[in-house]
């Protein structure tokens, strides 16, 4: 809606809606592993004279970077609040297109509000402004700045709505006589579906290590480890989680990809690690244009959270965001190209080339 409003010369609800996402950057709870790991991109999109500009590179890192940690933010409690946010955000929204989707949502708009129970005094007290949004009058010329307000002073009441009855139907009896029972674990036939269920029940079991395997730490850091270690490691996982085997995790693998760099895939590696690779070739190119950081800096988050990267990936969102050419359109130069590609490689298992 921000980038909207500006194109639209709608000044006021541009630096409106600038300050809902700064709030929404603040509310984002650093303590958070994922949070933590962005944190220099979140404290540098979050000051003032950043968001105001609105520069094309902070609006790619608010929708690459900043938009998945949203996900962090607790939520629990008003959620009616929320959802009543949600509903009059698409409202400015399609307002401002000057869409026939406006109708519809202020239909549901009128709907919520005849849902909200008149006789408690939360509500009371909300009376005029009630009066006001149910006065066809209201919505003639109604702008985007009235509807914040009206979001502002009603989102409070939304869980004061009358909840409708339904009447859930009875439960349902099988009745089986008793007999030998055998239990056994199947697995699905769906190859993807097993091995995103069991990645996650890895990723789970390793998350309390972070800090105290000296393997895993390793691994984060994207160092050499030895099959003694990943052995320890993988009987120390299997005593805190016996249902979790970490040799099984080579059977979701068509190339013969070491241990190591399977976890390192699912837990990620050190932020930090990865930008040391690639600060020689910084050094060598003291002059890189805005796009070209700002394509280094999505490469870097990338591998920061799954390890590598395949050479396919970057002519694919959210590189091609940047420019649409992806990696051809940023470097123009083949030989700085090639010198990417040959970091690239650093992150690969040996034997084991990134995908072109």
């Amino acid at each position: 809606m921000a980038e909207l409003a500006l194109t639209r010369h709608e000044i006021e609800t541009h630096q409106q809606t600038i300050a809902l996402i700064a709030q929404d950057l603040n509310s984002l709870p650093e303590k958070t592993i994922a949070v933590r790991e962005r944190w220099k991109e979140k404290r540098s999109v979050s000051r003032p004279e950043v968001l105001d500009q609105f520069a094309p590179a902070t609006v790619a890192l608010l929708r690459n970077d900043m938009a998945s940690l949203m996900q962090w933010v607790n939520i629990l409690g008003p959620a009616d609040a929320y959802e009543f946010d949600l509903l009059i955000t698409r409202m400015q929204t399609e307002l401002l297109r000057c869409s026939g989707g406006f109708a519809d949502l202020k239909d549901r708009f009128l709907g919520w509000v005849s849902e909200l129970i008149p006789h408690l005094n939360p509500v009371r007290e909300r009376a005029e402004t009630l009066k006001m949004v149910k006065n066809t009058g209201f919505w003639e010329n109604v702008t985007a700045g009235q509807l914040e307000e009206v979001r502002l002073e009603l989102r409070g009441i939304m869980h004061h709505r009358q909840s409708k009855q339904i009447d859930p139907l009875p439960p349902k009896l099988i009745d089986i006589s008793d007999g030998d029972i055998q239990f056994a674990h199947r697995k699905t036939n769906i190859r993807e579906i097993d091995a995103s269920v069991y990645r996650k029940q890895v990723e789970e079991a390793l998350s309390g290590l972070f800090n105290s395997n000296s393997t895993l730490r390793k691994i984060r850091a994207g160092e050499a480890v030895s099959e003694t270690d990943l052995n320890a490691l993988t009987s120390l996982v299997l005593t805190q989680h016996p249902g979790v085997d970490l040799t099984i995790l080579r059977e979701f693998y068509d190339t013969a990809a070491p241990l190591d760099y399977i976890l390192r895939t699912i837990i990620g590696m050190d932020p930090e690690a990865v930008k040391q690779r690639f600060e020689q070739f910084a050094r060598h190119h003291p002059k890189l244009s805005a796009n070209q950081l700002l394509f280094m800096r999505l490469l870097q988050n990338h591998i920061a959270k799954y390890g590598s990267i395949e050479i396919d990936r970057l002519y694919e969102p959210p590189f091609t965001n940047v420019v649409s050419e992806g990696v051809d359109g940023v470097f123009t130069d083949e030989a700085q190209i090639e010198e990417l590609f040959v970091i690239l490689e650093t992150f690969q298992p040996k034997g084991v080339q990134p995908t072109a």
